[in-house]
């Protein structure tokens, strides 16, 4: 995948999160006015891929208070329950994340300063990968992680990235702190 497919899933991901999330009020709306649970008919697949980027709450607030501890705890959990993806959790045919991804992901938390670390959400591609997403206001940027390479994009003021970097922990730190 090039940094360029990047940038269209970011948009995916975020324009997604969008549309749940104004679905998820406009159906509590609907239901406060007509006192029932099933007004709408949603599609299985479409609420799992809604619980799996929603779950993405449960860490992704940067909240200064917390500590070194809390976030480290929350960023766990996170690559837990993305652990336990079977096959097809998006509805259709998604893989599972790849366990060898996950443990360069965990390699990588144990080196990380905590403000690096909170500063980006982990979401599971279709392929088993782990995509991680920029949490800022200011640019888009996103980082693919796969089996023995890793790609970024950044799009600030303009479009930069660069495909097919060999892993190592050093090298995506680096990465990750030049384009946050």
């Amino acid at each position: 995948m090039s940094f360029k497919d990047d940038i269209a899933m970011t948009n995916s991901v975020r324009d997604l999160l969008t549309i749940t999330e104004s679905i998820k009020i406009d159906n509590t709306e609907s239901n406060k006015n007509n006192n029932t649970d099933n007004n709408i008919s949603y599609d299985q697949s479409f609420i799992k891929m809604y619980e799996i980027m929603n779950d993405i709450n449960h860490y992704s607030i940067q909240n200064p208070s917390e500590n070194f501890q809390t976030i480290y705890s929350k960023v766990y959990r996170r690559l837990n329950y993305l652990s336990k993806l079977d096959e097809g959790w998006d509805g259709f045919y998604a893989k599972p994340v790849n366990r060898e991804v996950l443990i360069r992901l965990e390699n990588l938390l144990g080196k990380m300063d905590i403000h690096d670390i909170n500063k980006w959400a982990i979401f599971p591609d279709l392929d088993g990968n782990l995509y991680l997403d920029l949490k800022s206001t200011s640019k888009y940027a996103g980082i693919n992680i796969y089996n023995s390479t890793f790609s970024y994009f950044v799009e600030d003021e303009t479009l930069h990235g660069q495909d097919d970097i060999p892993f190592s922990i050093d090298e995506l730190i680096k990465v990750m702190k030049s384009v946050a």
